[in-house]
């Protein structure tokens, strides 16, 4: 009987008897949040050898020539759907307010310094992974992949490469087979101590996240490809569609991989260019590579990296704001699984909390399946529109349906960002103190004693203060505190 249930029903019972527990027993579920944490650390763990083998497998199996072709038709198709997904979510973020400015007194050592170059380059990989410099692992994979390319009798080595590759699938299959479990202790530790007033952003974030991601993989991708191959938009969604239920059966976009192979075969095919060994091997390497860098549902960490700010009221400055598209894109490649150290290296780059990570692994119970669905079609659409580039054999047609398409899809930003304009006073209410926003983060209170006194009474004025203090003691204290440094 439990054998015919789902993994993603029992993930979603996992959720619902997490937050009764929460609202049942309250703060006494933050003893579960370790249990929670174990299982987004185990998530972690085949992240970097899964990342590192299929990057420099995909660029390795290539020959320079065919690399130097397959890059010129390579690289306009990544910049366009890298343009478009964080250019839709940067438009979306509006309907939020954004980060306010800083509410939390942090010590200098905590605001540690991290050079831009040293992220982006890896002069120490081992360096890189300790500090999970995911931008500098992923550089060094690429540089790698493109030198293996010279290098002769490197079939044993790519073979190893592919079956770290699949082992890394394996374990996350495995991992995710503990999801309820893990999902249940998130729920309840975070549903005992949530705060009435965060519901409303949340919410906004979940809407948000969908609603992106049905414009971005469902709206703007199949209809620009309808454009330029010779495939209608409902043949593209019904080739696909196959794998699409897989994927959110299984929330592992890899289950689709064999039918946007068949995809960009069928494409290929009614292009009139021939299923030679050569279209075979683009189609392949193409589908490779698009599988680790053009999961498109990954750079929505974007979007939940400025949900955190604002919930954290962590300020990000303007230098900040305008790396984080692309460290975010760079720390975002992979499968979705990857998105876990892009979390890890993106919050402590920006000094969000250390609750982050456990706060988007909540999210992610629902937000995984718009996430692998728009991830899918983002491959999809690369493993499509490449070979013809690569061959030319492009055509442009439908035009006018395009530009109704781009109509629709500008219409529907504008009425969400207006919505949550409108509703932003209810959705994510102010505090009605200011000053008590304002926090001392744990580096600073950790050795700190608080004495609280009984509203009237007066605290005796201790020895050896400065005569400041003395002279502005209050004669009366109301719930006050007493702090001994």
């Amino acid at each position: 009987m439990t054998r015919s249930i789902p993994l993603p029903m029992w993930v979603m019972v996992g959720a619902v008897a997490g937050i009764l527990a929460g609202i049942v027993f309250g703060e006494r579920t933050s003893a579960l949040i370790p249990i929670g944490s174990a299982y987004a650390m185990m998530l972690q763990i085949a992240i970097y050898p899964y990342l590192l083998c299929s990057l420099l497998q995909g660029l390795g199996r290539l020959t320079p020539a065919m690399s130097r072709k397959l890059f010129g038709a390579t690289w306009p198709a990544y910049v366009f759907v890298w343009f478009l997904t964080f250019g839709v979510i940067w438009l979306l973020a509006h309907a939020m307010p954004f980060p306010p400015s800083p509410t939390s007194l942090v010590p200098v050592s905590a605001q540690e310094k991290t050079d831009l170059l040293t992220v982006l380059i890896p002069a120490n990989i081992f360096d890189a992974l300790s500090r999970n410099y995911v931008p500098a692992v992923v550089v060094f994979a690429l540089v790698y992949g493109i030198g293996i390319q010279s290098v002769e009798r490197k079939e044993t080595f790519l073979e190893i490469l592919d079956a770290i590759r699949i082992a890394s699938v394996k374990v996350w299959g495995w991992t995710v087979n503990f999801a309820p479990f893990g999902v249940f202790a998130l729920f309840a530790g975070a549903a005992g101590t949530v705060q009435a007033n965060q519901v409303g952003g949340l919410l906004v974030y979940f809407g948000l996240f969908i609603i992106g991601s049905v414009i971005v993989g469902f709206i703007v991708l199949p209809a620009i490809l309808a454009v330029v191959a010779p495939i209608s938009y409902r043949e593209i969604l019904k080739e696909l569609q196959p794998g699409l239920v897989l994927t959110l059966a299984t929330t592992l976009p890899v289950v689709s991989v064999p039918y946007v192979e068949r995809l960009a075969q069928c494409i290929t095919e009614q292009a009139g260019y021939p299923q030679t060994e050569e279209t075979a091997n683009v189609i392949k390497t193409t589908l490779s590579l698009g599988y680790v860098l053009a999961q498109l549902g990954n750079y929505f960490v974007y979007l939940f990296i400025f949900y955190a700010a604002y919930t954290s009221s962590t300020f990000l400055s303007l230098g900040q704001q305008l790396l984080l598209p692309l460290l975010t894109l760079l720390s975002s490649f992979g499968t979705p699984s990857s998105t876990i150290d892009s979390i890890v290296f993106l919050s402590k780059w920006l000094h969000l909390p250390g609750t982050t990570l456990d706060s988007y692994v909540e999210t992610w119970t629902v937000t995984r399946y718009p996430q692998v669905l728009l991830s899918v079609m983002g491959f999809g659409f690369v493993t499509g529109v490449i070979p013809l580039i690569y061959f030319g054999k492009m055509t442009f047609h439908r035009l006018k349906n395009l530009a109704a398409v781009g109509a629709i899809t500008l219409l529907l930003i504008a009425a969400t960002i207006a919505a949550g304009i409108r509703f932003r006073p209810e959705l994510f209410p102010h505090p009605s103190e200011t000053v008590l926003t304002y926090t001392l983060t744990p580096e600073l209170t950790r050795n700190v004693g608080v004495t609280v006194y009984p509203v009237g009474s007066r605290p005796r004025c201790p020895r050896n203060r400065s005569p400041v203090y003395r002279r502005f003691a209050p004669a009366a204290v109301y719930e006050s505190a007493t702090i001994r440094m």
